[in-house]
């Protein structure tokens, strides 16, 4: 890591870029991972509208040569940007198929980190019911499994939980968490899904 030290990092990334410019196809995944890296720095900077257009050029790259891992973390962000900006239906569309691509690879890190972005499009329609119970999922989820979100995904979930905490009575939150622990990963899958 360049521990925040963005100017330097979009440097060797733009010198990455142009190095492959010229190889050409063959570059295809350097290019793509490029612009995702060059996208996580402008939205990590707050600015989403460069961050939204590095990571659509990066899915060019990626779908070029059939990439699912990293496609389906650059549509999870995608999704993360359209929800902020309220384009909901977009977001869920982004999310369902990051969602579908994590389940075919079997990357369960990514199958939570997006039940965890249902859950944060669901904060943001202020779907309070479905956001504790998805997040009551995810929270089990990451236990069993043994992992942790990314700092961006975490952070947003500790925001959202404490909004949880505000506008829902200790009972009721209580028993939807419970009811999210309670679902198998394929069940809050299909959960999330069914939108």
């Amino acid at each position: 890591s360049l521990n925040g030290d963005y100017p330097t990092a979009r440097s060797f990334l733009e010198q990455s870029l142009e190095i492959g410019r010229e190889l050409g196809a063959s570059a295809n995944l350097n290019q793509g991972e490029a612009l995702v890296f060059l996208g996580q720095i402008a939205a990590n900077e707050g600015d989403a509208a460069s961050a939204w257009t590095l990571f659509e050029n990066s899915l060019v790259y990626l779908r070029e040569i059939q990439d699912r891992n990293i496609t389906a973390y650059v549509l999870r962000r995608l999704g993360q940007l359209a929800w902020h900006r309220g384009a909901f239906v977009k977001a869920s569309a982004y999310c369902q198929e990051s969602m579908t691509l994590n389940v075919e690879v079997g990357d369960q890190r990514g199958v939570v980190a997006c039940l965890a972005a249902f859950a944060g499009i669901a904060a943001a329609r202020g779907e309070t019911l479905r956001t504790a119970q998805l997040y009551g999922a995810v929270d089990a989820l990451l236990n069993a499994i043994g992992i942790r979100l990314l700092q961006a995904d975490d952070t947003e979930f500790n925001r959202n939980v404490a909004a949880l905490r505000a506008r829902m009575d200790d009972q009721a939150l209580a028993a939807a968490w419970a009811q999210g622990r309670a679902m198998t990963m394929e069940q809050a899958v299909q959960y999330a899904m069914d939108n």
